[in-house]
């Protein structure tokens, strides 16, 4: 317990000072989607207990619509649901030389068959320049809001940073908890994943798949 206690305490520390991939920051949906045509898959399971985790995340492979689909599925020991989820992107900082943030709409749980039910938000994701200082071991540093409807609880904060190019750490603040994840590259689009959330860890494998 006191290990996990320090690790949470190390990224609060590091997303304070200081980023992930476009889709979600831990649990809470970012203002930026998967590329057209791009694939973001992750499988996780509880470190204690039993339950699985698995999402994919779909870039509709046309570079005009902004369109993500978002498949999940969560097993436990007495049941299982799977959800289909939308999400668009308004505006992407490319299309503003990121002067401005990305903004994006969606709705999570399209069909309203999983455990937390439908919810439609808002949500908006913004990379901040670095010095040359803090380049020297951070590569990217990105903070993200957003509002969301029913069990979304509303306003959601969260932060993310990437370290040396290898090393992402996130924190958010949804649904009026405190979460907090990393992800480690080991070999090409693969890495290693660990999160804590909703007083659960988990962890597992996920694979980026650029087009």
């Amino acid at each position: 317990m006191r290990t996990v206690r320090f690790l949470i305490a190390l990224l609060v520390l590091l997303a304070a000072v200081g980023s992930a991939r476009a889709d979600r920051v831990i649990l809470a949906p970012s203002g930026r989607i998967v590329a057209p045509g791009d694939v973001h898959g992750i499988y996780q399971w509880r470190t204690s207990g039993f339950g699985q985790f698995g999402r994919l995340h779909l870039g509709v492979p046309k570079d005009d619509l902004g369109l993500e689909l978002e498949l999940d599925r969560l097993s436990g020991s007495h049941s299982s649901a799977e959800t289909l989820a939308l999400q668009y992107s308004i505006i992407s900082e490319a299309f503003t030389n990121n002067l401005a943030p990305a903004v994006s709409v969606g709705v999570l749980d399209l069909p309203n068959r999983g455990l937390d039910g439908r919810a439609w938000y808002v949500s908006l994701s913004k990379t901040f320049g670095l010095s040359e200082l803090q380049e020297r071991w951070m590569s990217m540093l990105r903070v993200h809001a957003g509002y969301g409807s029913h069990r979304m609880g509303g306003a959601y904060l969260g932060v993310s940073v990437r370290i040396a190019g290898i090393l992402d750490l996130s924190s958010e603040l949804y649904r009026r908890r405190f979460s907090a994840g990393a992800r480690l590259r080991v070999v090409g689009p693969v890495g290693i994943v660990a999160q804590t959330h909703d007083g659960t860890t988990w962890a597992g494998l996920d694979v980026v798949i650029i087009r």
